[in-house]
């Protein structure tokens, strides 16, 4: 797993949107560390670790936008392989299995048949929220690449500003969720997200960005976001002795969260790291999505990361931010090994060629149906 020498690197591949990937993971962690975790909830309002525990959050705050976006720009021009979402269906069952069935052993009294059930089919039941999502957007991929490829730059610019302006920004300046997006919850945002993100792509906006503009559009998205809602907390503070816990703009359809991951984008779509920091990344990279579905998994959710990491609130401020960020390395390290493992066995057991003879099987189908339709028609 970590023999980076033997590592084949190649040439075509984007390295850095693959840094972005696992980044983008790191991030999820951050948010679930903090807020999961117990953490946010656990410190004195306006306080420094207060600040600092919610700084953190803003600048990760971002990262599901980075992964849709990151969707869209290495979909555009792809060939769209439904043995793709059949492997990924089965990884994602797999893990909910797992879980279900180690805390079942340990505790066989909580769950019940219907737990398995839904671990088989976890898009059914949201089981995990952004792979339901997923899972539904990746039928109409075909149809949101034919749009990428067919329509001009005028028609696309349109679609993308008008698709920020009314998920994005009516939602903030009216403050209610007009389009039912859930705040980002939804197929209908991820899709969004794709679409600027193989729009970026067609038209090599990312090239046309500085990296020093990047980082700056970057950290002026973090400090709008995190500076909106410390005012607002002072203010609430001072003139009714309360204060609330998210600002307006800590939302992931918040303009200010898609600027922050259009940012991080266009940064790492065009970063050329040396050779070792290649093959780094290509070892974990396949592991990221894997790390979501362990560390969120059924009952490992809500038994062991439920206010699992409110210690870390007693800690002074600056060591709370370390044993976060050194948490959250952690749990990407270990997930990664439990993933490596579950790729070796999947390996033995040809899952990849499974899922590739289904996508044939049910193509054969759809054709053989199709030209049934055709005879009875003549």
């Amino acid at each position: 797993m970590l023999n980076v020498k033997k590592i084949e690197l190649n040439p075509k591949r984007n390295y850095g949107i693959d840094f972005l990937r696992i980044l983008s993971m790191l991030f999820v962690l951050l948010l679930h560390i903090l807020k999961q975790g117990g953490i946010l909830s656990s410190l004195d309002k306006l306080s420094l670790g207060y600040n600092l525990a919610w700084f953190i959050e803003v600048c990760a705050y971002c990262a599901v936008n980075c992964y849709a976006l990151i969707s869209g720009f290495i979909g555009y021009g792809s060939k769209h392989k439904y043995s793709n979402i059949i492997n990924l269906y089965i990884q994602t069952a797999f893990y909910a299995l797992l879980a279900t069935g180690v805390f079942y052993v340990i505790s066989p009294d909580e769950i019940g048949e219907k737990a398995f059930i839904k671990a088989v089919l976890p898009f059914g039941f949201n089981l995990y929220w952004y792979f339901t999502a997923y899972f539904c957007m990746f039928f109409f991929i075909p149809f949101m690449n034919k749009v990428l490829e067919t329509c001009d730059k005028k028609q696309l610019t349109g679609l993308v500003v008008f698709s920020i302006i009314f998920f994005s920004i009516f939602p903030l300046i009216f403050e209610k969720d007009i389009f039912f997006t859930n705040n980002g919850y939804s197929v209908v945002w991820i899709s969004i997200l794709y679409m600027i993100g193989g729009y970026i792509r067609k038209y090599e906006i990312y090239k046309k960005i500085s990296n020093l503009k990047c980082v700056v559009l970057y950290f002026a998205g973090v400090f709008i976001t995190f500076g909106q809602k410390v005012i607002v907390e002072y203010v609430k503070l001072k003139l009714s002795g309360e204060t609330v816990n998210e600002g307006a703009f800590i939302k992931y359809t918040s303009p200010t969260m898609v600027l922050c991951a259009i940012s991080l984008l266009c940064l790492f779509a065009k970063v050329n790291f040396k050779d070792g920091m290649k093959k780094v990344t290509a070892i974990f990279s396949p592991f990221a999505f894997s790390v979501y579905l362990i560390h969120t998994a059924p009952f490992v959710w809500s038994k062991v990361m439920k206010n699992r990491f409110v210690m870390f609130a007693d800690f002074n401020p600056f060591g709370m931010v370390v044993a976060v960020l050194v948490t959250a390395v952690s749990i990407f390290l270990l997930c990664s090994f439990i993933d490596f493992i579950r790729t070796q066995l999947f390996k033995l057991l040809k899952i990849k060629e499974l899922s590739i003879k289904i996508e044939s099987f049910v193509t054969k189908l759809f054709d053989k149906k199709e030209s049934v339709d055709k005879s009875e028609v003549c």
